[in-house]
């Protein structure tokens, strides 16, 4: 296909040839690289938010349009890439890279940052934003990078490091992406043996295999099995927003399709609010119809179809058995007289709080109605220092310690949960202090 972007398969032998590369441009040009990322980084960024040609349509020749090609070809919707465009990019300008890194890697003298030559990312395929992070962050601290694809997307490092190349060339020699099978550990082990610092992104067995190979005196940033939540207290429901915060989680719950480990995996609403719980369910449906109009589900595959499936018929026999919340159903954005859902591009169901446990994704709204604050913070203590983000609607100052005892990494307002600042504490690690060294000096006579 024409203007196709795709990560090449890389032996050991070129592994080993382009980190000798890197490591040589960087020892000639990281001074430079470091000054160069703000207005590089920002300017390639911008490319993507370029070329708007009418509502929702972008030039194919454009940044904006190759993501949207790229898209297709790793099976996300066209609309879904266009949002994750704008949440993404957005906020990247000259001015706020500057301040982040002003912020996160200030230290008094004689205190002096030691700046990576070489960062080894191994990237996951699940969404393509957290891996052009990654690599934006390395930049940013004057470091070289090479990243290795999932087999799921080899379609977007390519094409940022092509945005790189196209506003300047020199700046992206700092930059490659590549794939290679995950059980060709010789070739890992090339790549991550000479890195000042491996970033593993994937599930727990995975990262701690990566981090295996990166050498005693490198940084090992390890980005697990994450999960992220919801919580509706009883104070948020007292206000006339109601219907703003329902439209809010929708979005939290509908876009990206819960692929990421900011996308919540549940909401527990509180007991005792203006809206009972059964009331934001239903609103919570409407929103969700409303966005699927707008944000289509991508297509699912066989496996996918039927864990949502299952997904629905046990919600239909807990509630007909009596064992949900009193009231607990499933719901979709219209209950047919028959009982047939009408929409099943979502499911919404309403249950409570016992027994919790993660189940699919896909825009399955899972809804748990809580009383106590304590039970919801003993039910949620299996995921301690597991949660990426908690979205809040309520009174923070009653929250701040149930989130703080959990070690959630961020907590954000319904509707921010994929939209985080720019260098958030991911996983709970600083952005690019993470990544450097820090050393002393003390005066010599």
């Amino acid at each position: 296909m024409a203007g196709e972007q795709r990560a090449s398969v890389m032996s050991a032998a070129d592994v080993e040839q382009t980190v000798m590369r890197l490591r040589a441009f960087n020892g000639e040009r990281g001074d430079w690289l470091f000054e160069r990322a703000p207005m590089a980084l920002s300017e390639a960024a911008a490319l993507f938010l370029s070329e708007r040609t009418g509502l929702m349509a972008y030039s194919l020749t454009g940044f904006p349009g190759k993501a949207v090609e790229a898209g297709k070809r790793i099976g996300m919707e066209p609309t879904m890439v266009r949002e994750a465009l704008g949440n993404f990019f957005a906020p990247v300008t000259k001015d706020a890279l500057e301040d982040l890194r002003a912020a996160q890697l200030a230290c008094s003298p004689p205190s002096r940052v030691l700046k990576p030559a070489l960062v080894f990312h191994v990237l996951a395929g699940n969404l393509f934003l957290p891996g052009i992070e990654s690599m934006m962050t390395a930049s940013l601290c004057g470091a070289c990078s090479l990243a290795r694809c999932s087999s799921a997307d080899r379609e977007f490092p390519a094409l940022w490091i092509d945005a790189l190349r196209t506003v300047d060339a020199e700046f992206a020699r700092g930059t490659a992406a590549g794939w290679w099978p995950h059980d060709e550990r010789d070739v890992t082990r090339a790549a991550a043996r000479d890195a000042d610092a491996v970033v593993a992104f994937g599930d727990d067995s995975s990262v701690a295999d990566v981090l295996a190979h990166a050498p005693p005196t490198a940084r090992r940033i390890a980005h697990g099995a994450r999960i992220s939540f919801a919580i509706i207290a009883r104070e948020g429901l007292e206000s006339g927003n109601v219907p703003v915060i329902a439209r809010a989680l929708a979005y939290d719950f509908t876009v990206y399709d819960q692929q990421g480990c900011l996308s919540p995996r549940a909401a527990f609403i509180e007991n005792g609010g203006g809206v009972t719980p059964a009331e934001f369910a239903r609103l919570l449906c409407a929103e969700m119809a409303a966005l699927a109009e707008r944000l289509p589900r991508r297509a699912l595959a066989l496996e996918e179809k039927a864990a949502l499936a299952q997904a629905r018929d046990d919600a239909l026999i807990e509630a007909a058995c009596g064992g949900a919340e009193p009231g607990g159903v499933l719901l979709s954005a219209t209950d047919q007289p028959d009982g047939v859902l009408a929409d099943r591009s979502f499911i919404v169901t309403l249950r409570a709080l016992k027994g919790y446990a993660p189940g699919c994704v896909n825009r399955c709204c899972d809804l748990r109605v809580f009383s106590e604050a304590g039970a919801l913070r003993a039910a949620l203590t299996p995921w301690r220092g597991r949660i990426s983000t908690l979205a809040l609607c309520g009174s923070q100052l009653r929250w701040q310690e149930t989130a703080d005892e959990l070690r959630a990494a961020r907590i954000c307002a319904p509707g921010q949960m994929q939209k985080p600042p720019l260098g958030w504490p991911h996983d709970n690690r600083p952005a690019l202090s993470d990544l450097v060294r820090y050393a002393c000096a003390d005066p010599i006579p």
